[in-house]
């Protein structure tokens, strides 16, 4: 009994991983989107600066930035220099004159550059999934090779390493 509660929890975990990683599969070959991003330290970044190098690209709105460290602390420490980070913020909901109190915010709780989406662009080009961060891999040619979606608990965040290391060994 406990041998099939083990089976049957394992085969609920693969699927739940594969159901996230596949639910963004129409992006797979999808160029990337050619941003043009300011971070919470008034500095801007262009995608242009990140064409023809392995990329990970952080999405999340509001609700998923209490797991966005989640998913870089481990992916830096794994993927290193192998690839490039890109952490953006979808903040389009804020209003103009509350920017400079954000931007701020995010600047006492974030030490690395996290580019910030006013308008809500980046975010939606990339199709994300609210409340939770959205990872994308992004080859030397410019596109999309692997996604997921989640908190960025072990599993998912083991499962996007191995994936990405994977997409990196392929000539």
């Amino acid at each position: 009994m406990y041998i099939r509660l083990s089976y049957l929890f394992c085969l609920a975990l693969v699927f739940n991983i594969i159901s996230v990683s596949i639910a963004n599969d129409k992006l797979i070959g999808k160029k990337a989107y050619n941003f043009t991003l300011r971070d919470q330290f008034d500095k801007t970044h262009y995608w242009t600066s990140f064409k023809g190098k392995p990329t990970v690209i952080i999405l999340s709105d509001r609700a998923g930035s209490d797991f966005v460290d989640n998913w870089v602390k481990p992916l830096q420490k794994n993927l290193g220099t192998k690839v490039k980070f890109v952490p953006i913020a979808e903040v389009s909901i804020a209003p103009g004159f509350v920017h400079g109190l954000i931007r701020s915010g995010i600047r006492d709780k974030y030490t690395y550059p996290l580019y910030l989406d006013w308008d809500g662009d980046t975010y939606k080009y990339y199709q994300c999934k609210p409340n939770i961060p959205n990872v994308f891999f992004v080859g030397e040619d410019e596109k999309i090779s692997f996604t997921m979606a989640g908190n960025g608990s072990t599993t998912e965040v083991a499962f996007f390493i191995e994936n990405v290391e994977k997409l990196l060994q392929k000539p």
